[in-house]
C-alpha cells in the first residue's frame, strides 16, 4: 500500500509506475482479512485507481478483480449499501468502456 502511494506521488520518477495488477493484489489482500478498516483502505485504493489524473502515466484504471474483491468483502461484512454503490460504479465503468470501444471501432472503420 505504501509503495503504491509512494509511486503515485511520483517519487520514483519514470523508473516504476504501478499497474492495475499491483493494486488488484493489494486490494484483494486487504479484503480477505474481513477487517472493516482494511476494507476501507481497499476502497480508498480503488478510488485512487479510478482517478483520471493517473491516466497520462499509462495507468490502466480500475479492473473487475478490484471491484469484485471489494463487493464480496462488503457483502460478507453485511454492508449491502456500500457493496451496491461499488457494483453500480463498476457497471457504469463497463458501460463507458463499451461505448468508447464502439466509438473507436466506428472511427477506425471509417464509419465515424
Amino acid at each position: 500500500d505504501r509503495l503504491l502511494k509512494y509511486a503515485l506521488d511520483g517519487r520514483f520518477g519514470d523508473s516504476w509506475w504501478p499497474q492495475a495488477i499491483d493494486f488488484n493484489m493489494t486490494i484483494n489482500a486487504y479484503c480477505r482479512r474481513n477487517n472493516p478498516k482494511e476494507i476501507e483502505r481497499a476502497e480508498a485504493m480503488l478510488t485512487e485507481m479510478t482517478d483520471e489524473k493517473h491516466t497520462s502515466r499509462g495507468f490502466l484504471g480500475a479492473t473487475s478483480p478490484a471491484y469484485v474483491s471489494i463487493i464480496h468483502a462488503l457483502a460478507r461484512l453485511g454492508k449491502p449499501d456500500r457493496a451496491d454503490r461499488w457494483l453500480n460504479q463498476w457497471f457504469e465503468q463497463k458501460d463507458r468502456a463499451i461505448a468508447d470501444a464502439d466509438a473507436y471501432t466506428g472511427i477506425a472503420s471509417g464509419a465515424g
